[in-house]
């Protein structure tokens, strides 16, 4: 069992992330295409570049948590022409469950879609099948079991420097200013999350703050 070492939480909203300008989308991509692990067996070392990758794109385009990602099966998405569609996705933690959710094949997001489509047509036509599955030294992946957590952290924080709930922060960022326009309660539903104070960070100031203007002459 891969075991990293523990460090005290990173807290995402203390990262400053700036989704403006025409290159922040095309950045992003290029950083997940840096994703290479130097694995050692040449007839699967493109293949988990790919996995890893896919990771990290879908991260980003729906803002899952690390674990949520993990445990993902083929049964969870479906390939359509103008989307890939997910199936209802049950937070980690306390919170809702998120439907809805899909991929889009055209538009900003749609280089993201197309590193995780690569992965995903690689991936067995079998339900069980886990989208991000582990795989031993030797080369062999196994569908059967996902990859473990502490393995995925140490594989993007060693390849890029960053952690994968950072990618957790990018989607809140980017959704919430670019697509809900900063409205919390859009982007509270989109994330799954019970509490609308925790979406606050990513959208600007909380409401509360405009009360006073009720005693205003």
């Amino acid at each position: 069992m891969f075991r990293g070492v523990r460090k005290k939480k990173r807290k995402v909203e203390s990262i400053p992330i700036y989704p403006r300008g025409p290159d922040f989308i095309k950045n992003l991509v290029s950083e997940v295409e840096q994703i290479e692990w130097p694995y050692t067996k040449d007839e699967t070392r493109e293949k988990l570049h790919d996995r890893d990758k896919a990771l990290a794109a879908l991260l980003i385009l729906i803002g899952l948590r690390i674990s949520e990602a993990l445990r993902l099966q083929r049964k969870w998405f479906s390939v359509e022409e103008d989307r890939i569609s997910i199936a209802d996705i049950q937070p980690g933690k306390k919170g809702n469950i998120r439907s809805g959710l899909w991929l889009p094949r055209t538009g900003k997001l749609a280089p993201l879609t197309r590193i995780f489509c690569k992965w995903l047509t690689q991936v067995p036509d079998d339900p069980e099948a886990y989208v991000f599955p582990s795989a031993k030294p030797f080369g062999f992946i196994h569908w059967d079991r996902p990859m473990e957590r502490a393995r995925a952290h140490w594989i993007i924080k060693t390849t890029i420097g960053k952690f994968p709930h950072y990618y957790r922060g990018v989607t809140e960022t980017f959704v919430g200013k670019v697509i809900f326009r900063n409205d919390p309660y859009k982007l509270k539903k989109f994330m799954g999350v019970r509490r609308i104070e925790s979406v606050y960070p990513y959208v600007g100031e909380p409401w509360e703050q405009d009360l006073e203007n009720f005693s205003q002459e």
